[in-house]
């Protein structure tokens, strides 16, 4: 099972990931703090023809993991598949939870966060901590109604 131990909440601040649509079909799956002015950026370059936020997440840390946003990013770049993204984004943090906790894997954790965090959007930052043991990820502080 892979390994969580807990997160550290790092600020109030958040990011969203989200994925766009162009006019030629293109996909695309990126993350900001600051999504209607990243749109604009985007649209400079490209006709965007639908665009959609797949998640909000706070900006933590987990001890023993590191940032959140980027793992949150992959998660969803490999669930769409876009067809657009240069770069696979988040791909070398990937590759180093798979060589640090070898032969887990940490896709699955990156769901698993996913789920409990959605459970969280609007609590204290409190609630904001977990540790992994070998039933699963659960909260060290707070809870999850």
């Amino acid at each position: 099972m892979f390994l969580i131990k807990t997160a550290v909440y790092v600020s109030v601040m958040s990011f969203v990931i989200y994925h766009f649509t162009t006019a030629e079909g293109g996909t695309y799956v990126g993350r900001t703090i600051d999504f209607p002015r990243r749109i604009v950026e985007h649209k400079r370059v490209h006709r965007i023809t639908e665009t959609e936020i797949l998640g909000e997440y706070p900006n933590i840390k987990i001890t023993g993991y590191g940032r959140l946003c980027p793992r949150m990013e992959y998660m969803w770049y490999t669930r769409l598949e876009p067809t657009i993204n240069k770069l696979v984004p988040g791909l070398h943090y990937y590759k180093r939870d798979k060589v640090r906790y070898e032969g887990e894997d940490p896709f699955g954790a990156y769901e698993e966060l996913d789920e409990r965090l959605r459970q969280t959007v609007g609590r204290s930052p409190e609630n904001l901590q977990w540790e992994r043991d070998p039933k699963g990820l659960r909260q060290t502080v707070g809870r999850v109604l």
